[in-house]
């Protein structure tokens, strides 16, 4: 049985420790608005060889597994460059937010901010883009009601055997096609 991995409770701190390539996502608060933000830990040298205003390219599937629902979100920011992937998890309930479901918020939410924390663990740049995955997330919401509620363990039960059949983080990209599109 696989384990499910712990929810950080101070992500900056997680992401600043966590291995190069690990994406995190969630909610942060600035002045009374509520903004999603991705942390990525990555290595300074790539962080410094993305252009000033890189093309983000977004990509984001869902497969049904089992009953259960996992959303994969995929960002790349040069075209050579490294794809970084997070999966989602509607039930997900650890930490709790006071800001409500993620998915929700993805149906509205303009802009979304990519954290790159370097080699030291150090925030070495924020990237903001728009964001295209509005449709995709109301797609998903509407798919939701039909299914029945899954826990924390199917949830990783079912995105290990997604990653099993999509064994490298390039053989989900390419599935996934082009921006916002449904695998399953």
């Amino acid at each position: 049985m696989i384990q499910p991995l712990p929810q950080p409770d101070d992500p900056e701190e997680f992401i600043s420790t966590a291995p190069c390539g690990t994406v995190i996502y969630g909610f942060s608060e600035e002045e009374g608005k509520m903004y999603i933000d991705f942390l990525v830990r990555e290595k300074d040298a790539v962080i410094l060889e993305m252009p000033k205003d890189p093309a983000v390219e977004i990509r984001a599937g869902a497969v049904l597994q089992d009953g259960i629902l996992v959303v994969a979100v995929m960002a790349r920011f040069t075209k050579k460059g490294p794809v970084y992937e997070t999966f989602w998890n509607y039930y997900r309930t650890e930490p709790r937010s006071p800001h409500g479901n993620i998915f929700e918020h993805m149906c509205e939410e303009p802009l979304l901010a990519f954290h790159f924390y370097g080699d030291e663990g150090k925030l070495a740049d924020v990237i903001q883009v728009k964001n295209s995955m509005r449709p995709f997330f109301s797609d998903i919401l509407q798919q939701i009601p039909s299914l029945r509620p899954w826990t924390l363990q199917e949830f990783e039960n079912a995105k290990h055997a997604l990653i099993e059949a999509f064994p490298s983080v390039n053989d989900l990209w390419n599935a996934l096609g082009k921006q916002s599109k449904n695998v399953a």
